[in-house]
This record gives structure tokens, C-alpha cells and sequence, in this order.
């Protein structure tokens, strides 16, 4: 065989592992970033605790990435929309002011915030002083449902929506006594 055809073979063998080598390192580049994209998502979690003197509603990151959030809705009775508990309050005449409030996240404050993973944070937070105002307070709570709309750092949204017809229920006599006040801060 003559010397230049063997190179010409070489040469054309070489064009097709590089060109392989390009195929496979970008469709290795997808992958990655759609792995990516999966191991940083964040999962909304919303939790209450309903205990005899101490109520919280929270929202946490049980997720591996940071929760942004874009929007808190507190929709009363499925039909009105408020932007923070604290207003519900004043519209349904629940003094605040004789309540021991730990934490109360007005809505627009909470905007473009972002929940880093395994974290939470406190929408209310209170230690009624009297029992009626703890009445008062599950049964305005019980009829509340808590919209989230939140994002991943990629910018894909999600929605969470929790209910918390819960604190309707009668809980006489089961609830955990003097639970202890310990630092709410995350």
C-alpha cells in the first residue's frame, strides 16, 4: 500500500472518533444538566402545630435545592384571598395584641424569598394569652387554605396548597400541655 492512501485512512478514522468524541461529550453535557436540574429541586412542605398554648403554621424545604418564592396566599373559606395572616386578623377583629406573637410573616415581605434546603420558616407563630382567643384563632384557622407558588433556581414553578380544616377538629383534652417557648429562629 502506498504511504499516502495509509495516512488518508488514518486521517479519516480520526475524523470519525472526534466527531464521535463530540457526540458523546455533548449529549454528556444534557445529561448533566438534567441531573442537575432533578437534585436541586425544591419540595414545599406546609406544617401546623396545634397545641394547647402554642398554634404555628410553617412552611418548610424538605427538598435538595433552594425554594424561591414567588407568592403566599391565604385563601378564607376558598374565596378570599388575603396576602398575610396578619391582615385576616384585623378583618376578623382577633386582637393580636393580647396574643404572645413569636413570628408573623406579612405577605409582601416574603416575596423572592428563598428557602435554602431543610429549612423552614414561621408564617405565624403565637402563644394565645386566654382560651378564647385560642378558640377564636382555630376557628378562623380552619377555615383557611395556604397557596404557595415557588420556583427552583432554574426558574420552573411549582404550587403547594395545604388546608388546615385540621384545626376544626375537637381536640378537648389531647393537646400537649405548657408546650416549652424555645428559639423559632431557623
Amino acid at each position: 500500500m502506498d504511504y499516502n492512501v495509509i495516512l488518508a485512512i488514518v486521517a479519516v478514522v480520526a475524523l470519525f472518533i472526534s466527531i464521535g468524541s463530540l457526540i458523546i461529550t455533548v449529549f454528556s453535557i444534557k445529561q448533566q444538566k438534567e441531573h442537575n436540574k432533578n437534585t436541586l429541586r425544591p419540595i414545599c412542605s406546609i406544617y401546623h402545630t396545634n397545641y394547647e398554648n402554642f398554634i404555628s403554621v410553617r412552611l418548610e424545604n424538605d427538598g435538595t435545592g433552594p425554594l424561591k418564592i414567588k407568592e403566599i396566599k391565604f385563601l378564607y373559606d376558598n374565596v378570599h384571598i388575603y396576602q398575610s395572616l396578619f391582615d385576616l386578623f384585623k378583618i376578623k377583629n382577633i386582637d393580636i395584641k393580647q396574643m404572645d406573637v413569636h413570628r408573623i410573616f406579612p405577605g409582601m415581605d416574603t416575596y423572592k424569598y428563598a428557602l435554602p434546603p431543610n429549612k423552614k420558616m414561621y408564617l405565624l407563630s403565637v402563644s394565645p394569652e386566654s382560651e378564647d382567643i385560642t378558640e377564636k384563632l382555630r376557628g378562623l384557622l380552619k377555615k383557611i387554605t395556604v397557596q404557595v407558588k415557588f420556583s427552583d433556581i432554574y426558574e420552573k414553578e411549582y404550587e403547594c396548597e395545604r388546608n388546615f380544616s385540621s384545626f376544626g377538629s375537637d381536640h378537648k383534652g389531647i393537646y400537649i400541655k405548657n408546650v416549652e417557648k424555645y428559639n423559632l429562629w431557623c
